[in-house]
């Protein structure tokens, strides 16, 4: 690995994920941490990274490295873990049956995933459609159907 893509662009790029993932616009600007559950969704994303070898922890931190590149290579590691757990807490729904529906499907994603023990292209793949589809759901399907209703039909399936 290139040593500025690992001094600088990882952590300025999970860094810039977790800052605009955690950010809700409005009325009031909020910063919305992740919750336990959230964390406990990047545990498992985490592991799926890690045993895809899309992210090799053994090579960001290792005795042969310096101390410097050492702690530089845990930040790598932290920063993602983060960004991960940002993500989620993005991407499912924050109360409601929804948020129940979103959890439940996206925990048993991530655990077929991890069952299955997809290599690094197979796993990039099924994260995008993945949380491509939970955006779209989340952004998309449950903004339009929570938005005031002008027609009957838009009343009725209304939440």
């Amino acid at each position: 690995m290139n040593n500025v893509r690992e001094a600088v662009t990882l952590p300025v790029l999970f860094l810039t994920v977790v800052l605009l993932a955690a950010l809700r616009p409005g009325a009031d600007v909020t910063v919305v941490p992740p919750s336990l559950a959230s964390l406990v969704g990047a545990m498992v994303l985490f592991a799926l990274l890690v045993r895809s070898g899309l992210l090799a922890p053994d090579r960001l931190m290792h005795s042969a490295r310096s101390s410097l590149a050492n702690v530089n290579g845990l930040f790598v590691v932290l920063t993602a873990f983060l960004a991960s757990a940002q993500i989620i807490t993005l991407l499912v729904p924050d109360a409601g049956v929804p948020a129940l529906v979103g959890w439940t499907v996206l925990t048993s994603l991530l655990l077929q995933a991890l069952a299955i023990a997809p290599d690094r292209q197979r796993l990039l793949r099924g994260l995008l459609v993945t949380f491509g589809a939970a955006f779209t759901l989340k952004f998309i399907v449950l903004a339009t159907i929570s938005a005031p209703a002008q027609s009957g039909v838009g009343r009725a399936l209304q939440l």
